[in-house]
């Protein structure tokens, strides 16, 4: 399991786009993770490990700075990205935002920017 989340965490650190926070969620694993986690935390700003005993798919409930986000991603630790990924998915995500296309968009966020609120 250890180096499937070295990898998942270095894929997502080698984007090309780097305009992004990453919250790696210890969620009471027995394995090793946390500390390697630990270690990504203490060598890159953009992570913020977070000690919750939760689905990893509840990040977002758990981190106030996730709630702020317009775009949020998800991954398990046994996922990995392309390095382009993340510019893709931005930018796909920017262009149907011009486009008026809000669909893709939470609930509460499509209100509030209909609202002219971010």
């Amino acid at each position: 399991m250890q180096n499937y989340l070295q990898r998942c965490i270095d894929s997502i650190l080698h984007q090309e786009y780097t305009d992004y926070e990453l919250f790696l969620v210890d969620d009471g694993s027995t394995d090793g993770p946390v500390t390697s986690a630990m270690l990504y935390a203490a060598a890159d700003a953009r992570i913020t490990v977070i000690h919750k005993e939760i689905p990893a798919y509840r990040t977002a409930v758990i981190s106030p700075s996730a709630r702020l986000a317009a775009l949020t991603c998800s991954f398990d630790s046994d996922d990995w990205i392309t390095p382009d990924a993340t510019k893709l998915f931005v930018r796909a995500a920017t262009e149907r935002l011009r486009s008026g296309d809000r669909r893709f968009l939470p609930r509460r966020r499509r209100a509030r920017l209909a609202q002219g609120r971010y």
